[in-house]
């Protein structure tokens, strides 16, 4: 509330981690005409009763499925994907359905699917502050497997994480530029993280497939080093 002190009364939007989202907040928040939308946890004051059994909402659904339920003036939407993602929101409709973009496993390999998507959802992702981004991009495709716990390897691999999504994000803004789009062979602004990966990984080992690539990643790593 003190963070939000100069944003209250005018109609903004607050989008908040799980970490922040409590049931407390957002009523006193809606109360300033200020709304709330945010990532709730199973244990947080913001999560409905019906909507705590998410280990049996798992079994009886797919991906891709959702319910949602309102109390008062507000909605909270649960998505199951990956993993069951729980949102609560004082201006959104339950039922409001959008589409992404996913990466589907296959038995031809992975593909990329449009799949449906609660509204909120959408809204949240694209909305959510740069620490979920970072902290979702750095889960997505981590380099440590753990098996026995050594704090100094979590820590090394974790900075080699870091420096591969941070080159990543360098060269996503160096391939907006038209100019330097053309002068890069089977680069593209809509290249993805797995992609950019597979890439990398060729290029630090010299294969041909990867040489128009290679001075671009030179480039970015040399900057997300520094």
């Amino acid at each position: 509330m003190e963070l939000s002190k100069k944003l209250v009364k005018q109609g903004y939007r607050i989008y908040t981690d799980s970490f922040y989202t409590t049931q407390h907040l957002a009523t006193d928040l809606l109360q300033k005409k200020t709304y709330l939308i945010g990532a709730v946890k199973r244990t947080s004051s913001a999560m409905p009763q019906c909507l705590k059994d998410i280990e049996l909402f798992k079994k009886v659904s797919s991906r891709g499925d959702f319910r949602w339920h309102r109390e008062g003036d507000f909605v909270y939407v649960q998505w199951r994907y990956c993993k069951t993602v729980t949102i609560i929101s004082p201006i959104h409709k339950g039922s409001s359905i959008g589409q992404c973009q996913r990466t589907v496993n296959e038995r031809s390999g992975y593909k990329k699917k449009v799949i449906s998507q609660p509204l909120i959802v959408q809204d949240y992702n694209t909305n959510m502050g740069g620490v979920d981004k970072s902290n979702q991009m750095l889960n997505k495709y981590p380099c440590y497997i753990k098996s026995i716990f050594h704090w100094w390897k979590v820590l090394f691999f974790y900075s080699i994480d870091i420096m591969v999504v941070n080159s990543y994000i360098i060269l996503k803004e160096f391939m907006k530029d038209k100019v330097n789009e053309s002068s890069v062979h089977g680069v593209s602004a809509s290249f993805g993280q797995l992609e950019y990966r597979e890439s990398l990984a060729m290029s630090l080992m010299g294969l041909d497939l990867t040489a128009n690539l290679h001075p671009v990643l030179n480039l970015v790593l040399t900057s997300a080093y520094r």
